[in-house]
């Protein structure tokens, strides 16, 4: 039997899995990175496979839940995205999900996240039509402000270079943000 030491990554949140059930109802993956060196691959988590199996729109869908900035449709992508769960879980334990009830695979769903200190912010987020989150009310728009307060106190900046490669970033600060720079 061998033993070996896990040094954890530099990054607590580096994403250590991602997740998704159903996706286009006919994909299901769970990608972990599993550490078994001192290596720190808190920077890198490199998704590969066939033309068509969801990796660009599972790379969105990261985006689109990550990101702390509200009235950007941001949550209305994920509505419009069809999956019954789809989450990911950082290397300090804390984890974000979105979940559908019963079989439905586009619209109304649950966001939570569950810190790694046990809190738990959720909101039920309701689409009208067309798959679209409008502005909540009640008690729904205060768990909402809650959920992206939680995402907030992150500290983290998302970035994506999209398949039309504009990079896209929504920054979780009021603070100066770095200025992306493209070089032809």
């Amino acid at each position: 039997m061998t033993a070996y030491t896990i040094t954890p990554p530099l990054n607590t949140f580096a994403i250590r899995r991602i997740y998704v059930n159903r996706l286009f109802d006919h994909f299901s993956y769970d990608l972990t990175l599993e550490l078994s060196s001192n290596a720190d691959r808190s920077r890198l988590f490199i998704i590969y496979g066939d033309n068509g199996s969801g990796k660009t729109t599972l790379l969105n869908m990261v985006f689109h839940i990550l990101s702390p900035e509200d009235n950007k449709g941001h949550r209305t992508f994920l509505a419009r995205k069809p999956f019954s769960s789809f989450g990911l879980e950082f290397f300090d334990g804390t984890s974000i999900c979105a979940h559908r009830d019963g079989s439905a695979l586009l619209g109304t769903y649950d966001l939570t996240i569950i810190s790694s200190h046990h809190d738990e912010r959720s909101v039920h987020l309701q689409t009208d039509e067309e798959n679209a989150i409008h502005i909540l009310k009640g008690k729904a728009s205060k768990d909402y402000e809650k959920f992206l307060k939680a995402l907030r106190s992150f500290g983290i900046t998302v970035h994506l270079l999209a398949d039309d490669r504009k990079a896209l970033e929504d920054a979780s600060s009021t603070e100066d943000e770095d200025e992306i720079i493209a070089i032809p």
